[in-house]
């Protein structure tokens, strides 16, 4: 009995010393995490302190040569439309013209009248302006091969006369890729390459348009003439780079010449212009409706045998010398060539 008396105690004794040695080190081990607990806390109230009293940064500037740009990325239901294609700059905003064939027929008419007053600059923006129309605004639908055809003639002729040499060859050039049976526009571009100096070209034009007038039975006095002035020209002479010319189109010299005098013609020779006569081709520009007839003694009809008359009566009189009453009635020819245009 003893001995169970003292065993008990001991054993207390131990239990109790085994239960109390974890609970101390709990109690450390908690102590030290609440401890690094607040400093946790203390360094986020620190950052959250910095944060409120901080200005916001500038944005950094991009180095030179760069820009500053913002990627977005597209949304996958996003309708990916294709930009429409910008309009041509509409040239000559002065000048209005209606976007139908009517008002293409219409600028065209308002330049032929411009260039038989001699405005030919007024008359080249107003071809110009109707060439836009037709073939470059996309809002004229169907336009005429002949009418795209004469305007671009009618424009190398205004543009010979203002001395635009390599715009009026151009201008020769689409009309014929249009219309090949453009034989005006063939005459005119002989011209043009015979000023800028391209022999080769222009005899190649002459030599095409002499048969064509053959079998129209028209007049071949003027490309005769023209062909011996390209021959004269030096045989070697090549077609200037396609560089000069398009500089020499661009240039604003080229836009306004300077007038030359016309060269004279050769002895026993009169200057004349080829006109091909046709009963419904509206393409040369004529005097506006309402000019003055000059000479109104003097009856011509307005008909190819009565011009031919005329001619004849004026080279009759040239011969017995009434050099005066001669002039007359040459005047009065290129006169009835015009009116027969008008129709």
């Amino acid at each position: 009995m003893l001995w169970s008396c003292q065993k008990v105690p001991c054993t207390m004794v131990l239990i109790q010393e085994v239960n109390e040695e974890p609970a101390d080190q709990t109690i450390q081990i908690l102590e030290k995490q609440l401890a690094e607990a607040r400093q946790r806390v203390q360094e986020l109230e620190r950052r959250l302190s910095e944060a409120r009293n901080a200005k916001p940064k500038a944005k950094c500037e991009p180095a030179a040569g760069f820009r500053r740009m913002e990627i977005v990325e597209a949304s996958d239901d996003e309708d990916d439309e294709p930009t429409p294609a910008s309009t041509p700059a509409e040239p000559f905003s002065d000048l209005r013209v209606e976007y139908t064939l009517q008002g293409v027929e219409q600028a065209k008419q308002k330049a032929n009248t411009l260039f038989a007053e001699g405005k030919t600059s007024d008359a080249e923006r107003w071809f110009s302006k109707a060439l836009w129309v037709a073939e470059e605004s996309g809002k004229v639908k169907e336009v005429p091969e002949t009418l795209r055809s004469q305007l671009h003639s009618n424009r190398a002729f205004a543009r010979l006369k203002l001395q635009q040499w390599p715009g009026a060859e151009d201008d020769c050039t689409k009309a014929l890729t249009i219309n090949s049976g453009n034989f005006k526009a063939l005459y005119r571009r002989a011209q043009a390459r015979f000023e800028l100096k391209n022999r080769k070209g222009a005899l190649d034009d002459v030599e095409k348009l002499l048969p064509e007038l053959a079998k129209a039975k028209a007049s071949d006095k003027e490309a005769l003439e023209l062909r011996e002035k390209i021959l004269a020209l030096p045989s070697g002479q090549k077609e200037p780079p396609k560089q000069e010319a398009e500089a020499k189109r661009n240039s604003p010299k080229a836009e306004m010449p300077k007038p030359k005098s016309p060269s004279a013609p050769a002895p026993g020779f009169r200057r004349m212009e080829i006109v091909e006569a046709s009963d419904d081709e509206e393409d040369e520009p004529v005097p506006a409706t309402g000019t003055a007839e000059p000479f109104p003694d003097l009856k011509v009809e307005f008909t190819v045998t009565s011009l031919e008359e005329a001619k004849q009566k004026a080279n009759t009189l040239f011969a017995e010398g009434k050099t005066s009453d001669a002039e007359r009635w040459f005047s009065k020819e290129p006169y009835g060539w015009l009116k027969s245009l008008e129709k």
